[in-house]
């Protein structure tokens, strides 16, 4: 049978083929000799047929979901539909003051719902915040609404009055002006007093804050102590190298990147030269830094005080690894570092 269709094919040389090469000759496909036989054609026309009706199956399960998709659409609106119609006769029934500054009666406001999001002339939902805490006034807009909010509504015109706004537009056109007036300046008076009080709470937190902040600077500066006038502010003799006594000198640089040694200045006496060391350290240092940001963990690791023959060294790290160090030392011990 592959051989005979290795011939339909036109081939040639393949009499001498096994099973195998013939297979690779024809390409693995069907066979165009079974492909013209009646049994071939009934079996692909009984797929086309089982194609068609699979086809038609579908068509049928997605016009019935749409069908029943628009029928659910229409059970979800007639239910919304009653729900307004039930929430319209509760509302109407709580609609009974009268007034002359809207035609139809009022509500109270803390009795209906938030405006309805579904829209249409019930302005109310069942599921909804209280109206009251989420209108504003049709007349003052809100300006009011930090001395009262709305107490009277309707529901189908989506009207809203705070008590203010009732009070004045319930009086004879000649009075509202007066009335407005004297709520202006009562509105005024009580910004005034919320700001001052606002004012008077601010000044007490900066005065604590200053509190704070001074009793912080007074502990750091207890920590290292007071310091003389020629710690703080070197006198000209002490500014050059001398041969004998002590010399003050600090360094910054990284671990891998050792900086320089800077002069400071030079003293007859230990002591001296140890709180010059301190002042330098603590106040004068490479970062500009206060003396209670020096002892802060946030800015530099904890500063670390070696004591060597009676001559101090101050040292810290930073987070990024750079390092500054304040060292006392011997003047004939300067030249060799």
């Amino acid at each position: 049978m592959l051989k005979v269709d290795a011939k339909t094919r036109g081939h040639k040389g393949f009499s001498s083929l096994g099973k195998d090469g013939l297979l690779r000759m024809v390409g693995g496909v069907g066979s165009i000799y079974l492909s013209q036989t009646s049994e071939s054609k009934r079996y692909h026309e009984v797929l086309r047929l089982m194609e068609s009706e699979e086809s038609a199956r579908n068509a049928q399960r997605c016009t019935a979901e749409r069908e029943l998709e628009r029928q659910r659409q229409a059970e979800r609106a007639r239910q919304v539909a009653e729900e307004d119609q039930r929430e319209m006769k509760r509302v109407a029934v709580l609609h009974t003051k009268k007034s002359t500054i809207h035609p139809c009666p009022l509500a109270p406001t803390m009795d209906l719902q938030n405006p309805d999001a579904r829209g249409g002339w019930l302005h109310t939902c069942l599921w909804g915040n209280v109206r009251a805490n989420v209108e504003t006034c049709e007349f003052c807009q809100g300006s009011f609404k930090k001395l009262v909010v709305c107490i009277w509504s309707c529901a189908q015109y989506d009207f809203d009055v705070c008590a203010n706004c009732y009070e004045i537009e319930a009086l004879p056109e000649a009075q509202r002006a007066q009335k407005r007036t004297k709520l202006g300046q009562k509105r005024k008076e009580e910004e005034d007093a919320e700001s001052e009080s606002a004012a008077a709470e601010e000044l007490q937190r900066q005065q604590l804050l200053h509190e704070q902040e001074a009793r912080k600077e007074y502990e750091c500066l207890a920590k290292i102590g007071k310091f003389k006038p020629e710690h703080r502010e070197t006198p000209a003799a002490n500014r050059k190298p001398w041969k004998k006594g002590f010399t003050v000198y600090h360094t910054r640089g990284s671990h891998w990147n050792k900086g320089p040694l800077d002069f400071d200045s030079s003293w007859v006496k230990t002591a001296d030269a140890n709180a010059r060391a301190k002042f330098l350290f603590y106040v004068e240092n490479c970062w500009g830094l206060s003396v209670e940001e020096m002892f802060e963990r946030d800015h530099v690791d904890e500063p670390e005080v070696e004591m060597k023959s009676g001559m101090v060294q101050f040292s810290v790290v930073t987070g990024e690894d750079s390092y500054w160090k304040v060292s006392v030392v011997p003047c004939s011990a300067l030249e060799h570092l």
